[in-house]
Parts: structure tokens; C-alpha cells; sequence
């Protein structure tokens, strides 16, 4: 076994983020608008979103993460994705990024793979800002989950109703057998 430390992938961070935002809406890989009318450059893809349910004090945090120094260093596109969140927070390997390296209103958390905890090396500072219709809109369409019946509050209670929903079916099948198949 070598002493070298072993190398952080970005879904483990991001893993650890969703527990972190787990009483909030969690989502990776965001584009912010849609693909197909994005003029080249424009689009963006957040890798991770938290939207936290509140209408009298809406947050919504972006996340970019970084496994690597000169993924970092060589970065350009992040400061964009501020017109996107009220907070923009670097998330990296502890002692990737330095948090003096980062611009006053961006935030830094680092991972711990030894335990997977995050620690919040600097707060990002919160900027009241309109979020564009576009982002909440593709999130809308392309981001909800389609196979939920509606009238479910749960999966749960839609399989219930569809195993009592086929009994009441092999039952019907059973007496129209018994009263119009038999003559």
C-alpha cells in the first residue's frame, strides 16, 4: 500500500453535499436554460444545486467541484454562474483550494475522504438577487420526476392502490368468466 493519498472523485463530494442538503431540493448537473437556443458559450452546467423551500427566505446555492489543482486553476466559466445563486461555493479535496484564493463573496467547502465529512473552510456571502426564469424553468421541465403518478403523495401509496387496482381487475375478469363465458 503506498502512502500516497487516494484519489477524490466528484461524486463522492457531490454525495456528501446531497446529505449535507438533504431537507432541500438537491440536484446535479444543472444547465441553466435550454440546450437547443443556447448561443455557443452561453449555456452553463452547475454540478450542484440546492434549493432550499422557503418563500420567506429563498436560497438557492450552486456548487463547483474540483478534484484537481489545474482543473481549478485552469477554470474560467465559474464566475458566470453567480447570476444563478444567491451563494457559490467551491467544493474540493481538503487542502485543494486555499480559501484566500477565492474571491471575497465565494464560498469554500472542503471533503474529507478519510471520513467524508465536509467542513466549511469559508462562508459564501449571500447576494439578494433575482434568479433567472430560465434556470427555475428548465428545472421544471427537465428536472421533475415524470413518473410520478399525480395523485400519489408517495410511491407507496400509488402501489397500493395499484395491487388493490388489480384485484378489483382479476375479480371483475373473474365473475364476467363465471357469467358470460360459461353458456
Amino acid at each position: 500500500m503506498s502512502g500516497r493519498p487516494k484519489k477524490v472523485r466528484a461524486d463522492q463530494i457531490l454525495r456528501a453535499l446531497s446529505k449535507r442538503h438533504e431537507k432541500d431540493v438537491w440536484l446535479t448537473e444543472v444547465k441553466t436554460g435550454p440546450t437547443w437556443t443556447a448561443h455557443p458559450g452561453e449555456l452553463k452546467r452547475i454540478d450542484g444545486l440546492a434549493i432550499k423551500p422557503s418563500w420567506s427566505s429563498p436560497c438557492v446555492t450552486a456548487y463547483e467541484v474540483k478534484v484537481d489543482r489545474q482543473g481549478f486553476l485552469r477554470d474560467e466559466k465559474w464566475p458566470a454562474y453567480r447570476q444563478f445563486c444567491h451563494r457559490l461555493y467551491f467544493a474540493c479535496p481538503k487542502e485543494l483550494i486555499h480559501p484566500d484564493e477565492l474571491p471575497e463573496d465565494v464560498g469554500l467547502v472542503t471533503f474529507n475522504p478519510e471520513n467524508g465529512n465536509l467542513h466549511t473552510a469559508k462562508a459564501a456571502r449571500f447576494r439578494d438577487i433575482e434568479i433567472p426564469v430560465t434556470l427555475l424553468y428548465h428545472i421544471v421541465i427537465s428536472r421533475t420526476d415524470r413518473d410520478r403518478h399525480p395523485f400519489f403523495s408517495n410511491r407507496r401509496k400509488l402501489f397500493e392502490a395499484y395491487v388493490e387496482d388489480k384485484k378489483d381487475k382479476k375479480n371483475w375478469v373473474t365473475l364476467w368468466e363465471q357469467n358470460w363465458c360459461s353458456n
